[in-house]
C-alpha cells in the first residue's frame, strides 16, 4: 500500500481517538466561535437563511444554526465534547474511504489495526434523528430593520 494512504490513516486514526481537548484550547475556540457569531449577524445574507430555516423546521435540529446558540457556545466543557464523540463516532456510523492506486484489502486492513478505539454501539443515524426529528412547517418571518440597505 502506497505509503502516504498508510500515513494519511495513521494521522486521521490520531486525530479521531486521541484528541485531548485542552482546556485552553476549548476557550480560545470557544472566543473563535463567538467572534464569528457576532461576524455573522452583520450579513444580511446569513441572517436570512438562519431565519429561513428556523421557520422552516421549528423546533427541530434542522432549524438550528451551524454555528449553534450562544449559550451553548459559552458553556460547552470538554467532557459535553467527549460524550458527543463517544455517542456519534461509533464503528457502524463510520466510512473510510480511499482513492487511486490502493488495494481495498490493503486500506481495509490498516484501518481494522488502527480504528480500535470506537464503540461499536449500533446506533444509527436513523436512531439519533427519531429522537428529534426534522419536520418542514410552513410559516412566516417578518423583520423590520431601517437600519438595512
Amino acid at each position: 500500500m502506497e505509503k502516504d494512504v498508510t500515513k494519511s490513516l495513521d494521522i486521521l486514526a490520531d486525530i479521531l481517538q486521541n484528541s485531548r481537548f485542552d482546556e485552553r484550547r476549548i476557550e480560545r475556540e470557544r472566543d473563535v466561535i463567538l467572534r464569528e457569531m457576532k461576524e455573522i449577524e452583520e450579513v444580511p445574507e446569513e441572517v436570512i437563511f438562519d431565519h429561513l430555516h428556523a421557520t422552516a423546521f421549528q423546533y427541530t435540529p434542522l432549524g438550528r444554526t451551524i454555528l449553534g446558540l450562544e449559550k451553548n457556545v459559552k458553556t460547552i466543557t470538554k467532557a459535553h465534547l467527549e460524550h458527543y464523540i463517544s455517542t456519534h463516532y461509533t464503528t457502524p456510523r463510520m466510512v473510510i474511504s480511499a482513492a487511486g492506486a490502493v488495494k481495498h484489502e490493503d486500506v481495509v486492513e490498516q484501518v481494522k489495526k488502527l480504528f480500535t478505539n470506537f464503540s461499536s454501539e449500533p446506533t444509527t443515524a436513523a436512531q439519533l434523528v427519531a429522537k428529534e426529528p426534522a419536520v418542514f412547517t410552513g410559516s412566516e418571518v417578518r423583520i423590520i430593520d431601517d437600519d438595512l440597505p
